[in-house]
C-alpha cells in the first residue's frame, strides 16, 4: 500500500542520512589535532623552584624591584625573572631540590631563571650536590656553569671573579671559554679574557731595598743624624 511505501522510503532515507552523518563525524575526528598531554612531575622538573630564608639586622629585609612584591618577608620563594636585592647586612639562603643550596650576600643583586640565577652584583656561593641539569650563573662578563660543585662568583663592574672549591665547571665570555677541573681563581675581565687570579706582592717600607734605577744609583740606608761611611753611586 502507499503508506507502506511511504514507511520503507523513509526508513532507506534514515539509513543513507545515518551514514553519512557517521563519515563525516568520523572525518572531522580524524582531523581534529590531538589534545595536550597534561604535565607530569618529570615536565616540571625541568624548572628548579626556589625557596629562601632571609637573616639580617632587624630592621632589614630582602626587597624585591617587581612592584608587585616590594618589601619581602623573612621565608618564602622565588619567583623567576623578578629581581631582588640583598641589604646591607643580610644573608639570603635559597634552597631547590633538596640538596642544593645558594648564599647571597654583600649587597647582592640577582634574578633567578629556569636555569640558575642572573648575578648582576655581589657575591654568590652555589653549593650544588643534586642536579639533573646543568646549573648557569649569568654575569655581565660571562656565564659560569655548573654540573653538582661548590664554587663562589663575586661580580663587580669592571670584572668577575670565579673560585672553584669543588667539582667542575665551565667558564665561558664573549670571546674566551675555559674548563675548570681542579679547585682555582679565574677573573672574567671587560676585554672578554680569562685570567688567573695572580696576587700583587705587597711589602712594607722596610722590606722594601731602596733601589734607584735612573743613573744607576744605590744608597745605603742611614739613621737620621748620623754621618754614613760611605756612599756609592755617580753624582
Amino acid at each position: 500500500s502507499e503508506i507502506v511505501r511511504l514507511q520503507r522510503t523513509l526508513a532507506v532515507g534514515i539509513g543513507v542520512v545515518s551514514i553519512f552523518l557517521i563519515l563525516l563525524l568520523t572525518s572531522l575526528l580524524k582531523d581534529r589535532p590531538n589534545a595536550p598531554i597534561a604535565p607530569t612531575n618529570e615536565a616540571t622538573d625541568e624548572t628548579f623552584r626556589y625557596s629562601y630564608n632571609f637573616s639580617g639586622p632587624p630592621e632589614a629585609a630582602l626587597f624585591s624591584e617587581d612592584v608587585n612584591l616590594g618589601r619581602l618577608e623573612k621565608t618564602g620563594n622565588l619567583v623567576p625573572e623578578s629581581i631582588y636585592r640583598v641589604p646591607t647586612g643580610g644573608t639570603l639562603l635559597v634552597t631547590f631540590t633538596a640538596e642544593n643550596r645558594l648564599e647571597l650576600t654583600d649587597l647582592a643583586k640577582f634574578q633567578m631563571t629556569a636555569s640558575g640565577v642572573k648575578l648582576l652584583s655581589g657575591k654568590l656561593v652555589c653549593d650544588l650536590k643534586a642536579i639533573k641539569k646543568p646549573f648557569v650563573v649569568s654575569t655581565i662578563l660571562g656565564t659560569v656553569t655548573a654540573h653538582g660543585t661548590k664554587f663562589v662568583v663575586i661580580a663587580g663592574l669592571d670584572s668577575v671573579r670565579v673560585e672553584l672549591e669543588r667539582g667542575v665547571i665551565s667558564l665561558q665570555t664573549a670571546s674566551s671559554s675555559e674548563v675548570l677541573y681542579s679547585p682555582g681563581i679565574r677573573i672574567l675581565g671587560k676585554d672578554g679574557q680569562i685570567r688567573p687570579n695572580i696576587p700583587i706582592p705587597v711589602f712594607s717600607p722596610h722590606e722594601t731595598p731602596l733601589n734607584i734605577r735612573n743613573g744607576n744609583e744605590n744608597l745605603t740606608n742611614t739613621t737620621l743624624g748620623s754621618s754614613p761611611d760611605s756612599l756609592s753611586g755617580s753624582f
